[in-house]
């Protein structure tokens, strides 16, 4: 579990195992609908495996004209990727990491947070790892200005998953998943670096925040 090796501080009790050949999943089937242009999403994770894509957080349509989807996965590669596709084809934003994130014996916290209000393109998605936004990107089709996104839609015909996305399951440990939807969070809201050890990132408590 993220920094229970460190004393003094605050401690995540569990994590959840997502075993693919168990094709283990979390979803809401009828999500109620929230704030599209606006969230945040935080979570440690552990790899077992990648050998194929992890997709963390996924909302999802399909229908006889295509399907739309937002979603927040881990690459094969090992990149960490933002992606909105719309059915129509007329908008699909996709902002992903150059670097790799490959290191089966490490807790990584990712903080994804998008805002699609803001006028310059680039602090419409953040990706931070640790502590620190990744600057170095491979993908950098951000959404457009005040673009409604797949995320937060409502209605059984757009269920949510983690842990699932396209008939592919993930191997992996998920602790301290936080949503947040209506604010773009910065790394501060869900960790801290270590008094003794700067360089360690580990958890707070988010019971405080406001989750929308």
């Amino acid at each position: 579990i993220p920094a229970n090796t460190l004393t003094g501080g605050y401690e995540v009790a569990n994590s959840c195992r997502f075993n693919g050949a168990d094709s283990a999943r979390l979803s809401i089937a009828n999500p109620t609908a929230g704030n599209r242009k606006t969230g945040s999403l935080s979570f440690w994770i552990k790899f077992c495996d990648l050998n194929a894509n992890h997709n963390i957080f996924n909302t999802y349509n399909s229908s006889a004209s295509g399907y739309s989807s937002a979603f927040i996965q881990v690459t094969t590669a090992g990149r960490i990727e933002f992606v909105n596709y719309q059915a129509s084809g007329a908008n699909h934003s996709q902002v992903s990491t150059n670097r790799l994130f490959r290191d089966f014996s490490a807790w990584y916290n990712f903080v994804i947070a998008w805002d699609t209000t803001q006028s310059t393109a680039s602090d419409r998605v953040k990706i931070y790892v640790n502590g620190t936004q990744e600057t170095s990107l491979s993908n950098t089709d951000y959404p457009t200005l005040n673009e409604d996104l797949f995320f937060d839609i409502g209605g059984t015909s757009n269920p949510r998953y983690i842990g699932f996305a396209f008939s592919a399951y993930m191997d992996a440990y998920l602790a301290e998943m936080v949503y947040v939807n209506g604010s773009a969070l910065t790394p501060t809201s869900f960790g801290e670096f270590d008094e003794d050890s700067p360089t360690i990132w580990k958890p707070i408590d988010v019971s405080g925040l406001t989750f929308g």
